[in-house]
């Protein structure tokens, strides 16, 4: 029978997340985090982060997490009256341009004042 964390590992889809597995096995079967690190190629600090984060969530806790990324700058109003504009071809008396451009998209939601 496979112990737990090879067993783990083996059913993981998530490559990374197999690799932490083994990892840690090699740190519960008495090895030292600092073969573990080498064994994994990975630094000393990172293989600790993640024996904190597997005995504090458990399995999931060694699963890659999604980055929050920076907010959008333009809102669900901005992207509808965006939609609704592009949809529309420009009118060259009223628009001033043939067809829309980036900066003229600008420039019209900054003239729209859409908050």
């Amino acid at each position: 029978m496979l112990p737990p964390l090879r067993r783990l590992a083996r059913h993981s889809q998530e490559a990374a997340q197999t690799r932490r597995f083994l990892a840690l096995e090699a740190i519960y079967d008495g090895g030292t985090r600092s073969e573990a690190a080498r064994l994994g190629h990975f630094k000393l600090q990172i293989v600790r982060d993640w024996v904190i984060r597997f005995n504090i969530e458990g399995p999931d806790g060694l699963r890659d997490r999604k980055v929050p990324g920076r907010t959008p700058r333009l809102t669900e109003a901005h992207r509808h009256g965006l939609a609704v504009q592009v949809d529309h071809c420009p009118i060259p008396a009223i628009h001033g341009v043939v067809w829309w451009r980036p900066c003229d998209l600008g420039q019209w939601l900054w003239d729209q004042q859409i908050q």
